[in-house]
């Protein structure tokens, strides 16, 4: 028979009952498992049909590292999972886009695109970016 718990004293007062044996752990309770926590990756994906096939890439770079092609970039400066397939680079073989009577009424005559909510559209990068390109393009043809 173990020994009764003996009480101690304690900063509290009366004492402090302190235990003089461990407890036992039975091999038929359930134990909770130890497990590490999962790693977190940063993962980039790069889906993209051509012809007929998907083109995939896959990337675990971290955030900063991640190659990002931006509007205007020359082609050798354009990383090979992207060389040739960003939406900029339309296939030869594609039609042009068809518009109905309405949507080329919508159309922005710098973009070339509908504008579905126009204060949003004139305020978006695209917008100041094709507005910039005219402007560059009518003063390099304006001549000196």
């Amino acid at each position: 028979m173990p020994p009764p718990p003996r009480n101690l004293p304690g900063p509290l007062g009366d004492g402090v009952i302190l235990r003089t044996h461990r407890p036992v752990f039975h091999p038929w309770l359930p134990r909770a498992p130890r497990h590490r926590p999962p790693t977190l990756r940063t993962v980039a994906t790069l889906t993209v049909v051509e012809a007929d096939r998907s083109v995939g890439w896959v990337s675990r770079l971290s955030c900063e590292l991640q190659p990002r092609p931006e509007r205007g970039d020359p082609a050798a400066d354009i990383p090979e999972p992207f060389r040739g397939r960003l939406l900029s680079d339309r296939h030869p073989q594609e039609p042009p886009s068809i518009y109905t009577a309405e949507e080329l009424r919508r159309l922005c005559p710098y973009c070339r695109v509908p504008q579905i909510h126009v204060p949003t559209h004139l305020a978006g990068a695209l917008h100041r970016d094709c507005i910039a390109a005219a402007i560059a393009a009518a003063s390099a043809s304006a001549g000196p």
